[in-house]
């Protein structure tokens, strides 16, 4: 099994976010195997995909070989936000291992997604990244578990600002949105009312 992976959104048989997702593949490689990675292969790989429609491509990979495939984007409904402290936790990288998520899981219903509290902050939910509506602006929180390619993308545009997020805080904010490569900002979002502690 290839240890890490990238998603990426496909519109109409295009590849959005390349450059992004690209440079945090090339991070990857040289943080575990200290080594840049020949994209050429997979960049003609990818350059073959002309289906029309929204896909979501996965592409699992090591330092020398990678695994494309896709399949038809369906996006996941949810209810609520739990809250889980876990001072610990870690998920640097996108991993194909991600047992580390699993004891929150369990604990969640039908419906229920877990955004992770670490250290008194705010950070991520088990598959996106989170900007939380003030009223006036979007704010991400500065220390996420994972920095996501969606998240990258709209700090440098100036529609999402870092700041770091109490979970004492929380409640002066109106609603939270999950970002990632699939989603965009507002696509998701829930009321701050339906986010609770687990």
């Amino acid at each position: 099994m290839y240890p890490v992976f990238e998603t990426i959104k496909v519109l109409d048989g295009h590849h959005l976010n390349l450059g992004y997702h690209f440079e945090r593949m090339q991070k990857t490689c040289r943080h575990l195997w200290k080594c840049e990675k020949d994209l050429t292969g997979l960049k003609q790989q990818l350059e073959i995909f002309h289906q029309d429609g929204l896909y979501k491509c996965r592409i699992m990979y090591d330092a020398d070989t990678q695994a494309v495939s896709y399949a038809l984007y369906e996006k996941k409904a949810f209810e609520r936000l739990r809250v889980i402290i876990d001072d610990t936790i870690e998920y640097p990288y996108k991993y194909t291992d991600r047992s580390v998520f699993l004891p929150a899981e369990r604990l969640c219903g039908h419906g229920d997604h877990v955004v992770y509290c670490r250290q008194g902050l705010l950070t991520d939910t088990t598959y996106a990244n989170i900007a939380l509506w003030d009223g006036g602006r979007w704010v991400t929180p500065a220390r996420p578990l994972f920095y996501g390619t969606k998240r990258q993308s709209l700090i440098e545009n100036g529609l999402l600002v870092e700041y770091d997020i109490a979970l004492t805080e929380m409640t002066t904010y109106q609603k939270i949105s999950l970002i990632n490569a699939m989603l965009d900002l507002g696509e998701s979002e829930i009321e701050i009312s339906a986010v609770c502690l687990l």
